[in-house]
């Protein structure tokens, strides 16, 4: 019995040094960038502007994970760079980008899925996001509770919905808001912003 718990007490002394170590070697890496970093040297305030530049009007959709080849660039490697501008600008993607949720009605799930794996204040800062919202989730007698997690976004500011039905108009948290017009040309697809105050 003796020997087990002498065993655990090694495990658990030697898990502590590995940890002790990386943390070491995380603090000496971020002190290195510091120092040669050009980017670090800028005042922070001129960070900011550049990484409002860098990660600005992008439009993320969010869709089952897939086997797809890698894109040939990343628009967020910015967040890679190192833990002091991750640490300064991870929140700014989900400030000044839209969050495209396409189909709602049939990809709840992967929406749900995407929502649940963001922080309390990833969501609270998102300030942008386009619903695509079809004729099926739109119908009468479907009681459809899909807009119930823009709960979570208490600074959301614009929601753009792109309606593919034939109703004029689509409840999001008890409200009806206007999201397709007619034309002679026949009902087609439309965004329509509607600005919170």
């Amino acid at each position: 019995m003796a020997t087990g718990k002498s065993k655990r007490r090694v495990k658990r002394m030697i898990a502590t040094q590995r940890l002790t170590r990386s943390q070491t070697l995380g603090s000496r890496m971020a002190l290195r960038n510091q120092k040669l970093s050009t980017l670090l040297q800028i005042p922070p305030e001129l960070r900011n502007i550049i990484y409002s530049y860098v990660l600005k009007g992008h439009q993320w959709a969010v869709v089952q994970p897939c086997d797809c080849h890698k894109p040939r660039h990343d628009d967020i490697a910015l967040l890679r760079f190192c833990r002091q501008v991750h640490a300064e600008s991870a929140l700014l993607a989900y400030t000044l980008d839209t969050f495209f949720l396409r189909d709602i009605n049939t990809n709840i799930k992967e929406i749900n899925a995407f929502l649940a794996a963001r922080s309390v204040p990833q969501l609270q800062v998102m300030r942008s996001i386009s619903l695509g919202y079809s004729k099926s989730a739109a119908s009468e007698d479907a009681k459809f509770q899909g807009f119930s997690f823009l709960d979570k976004m208490p600074h959301l500011r614009t929601l753009n919905i792109q309606h593919n039905g034939y109703r004029s108009r689509v409840r999001v948290n008890g409200n009806d808001l206007q999201v397709l017009t007619r034309s002679r040309h026949g009902t087609r697809p439309i965004i329509r912003t509607l600005e919170s105050h």
